[in-house]
């Protein structure tokens, strides 16, 4: 395996501020996403949480496209999963 099975929790810097990030990873996919509380704005960030969520489940990576209008709270949500895919990455290999 290229990443280890677990959940991996990481701080997300959105246009709103600070929110929580669970990547849950199992069997070299991403298994799920779960942001906690946040402050995004729910027409625009929150929508744009829920977009980049099931693009980077789509396509099993943090690189996926910025959500036009939202570009800040898809920057922290890019960045909050790519750091907990390192996080995840098996290191014995």
């Amino acid at each position: 395996h290229v990443y280890n099975d677990g959940t991996y929790s990481i701080t997300a810097h959105g246009y709103g501020g600070d929110f929580q990030v669970d990547v849950i990873m199992r069997e070299d996919q991403i298994v799920d996403i779960l942001v906690k509380e946040h402050n995004e704005t729910p027409s625009i960030g929150g929508v744009a949480i829920e977009q980049i969520i099931a693009n980077m489940k789509d396509k099993n990576t943090y690189e996926v496209d910025v959500i036009t209008g939202a570009t800040k709270t898809s920057q922290g949500m890019i960045s909050a999963v790519e750091e907990a895919m390192k996080n995840a990455k098996n290191k014995t290999k």
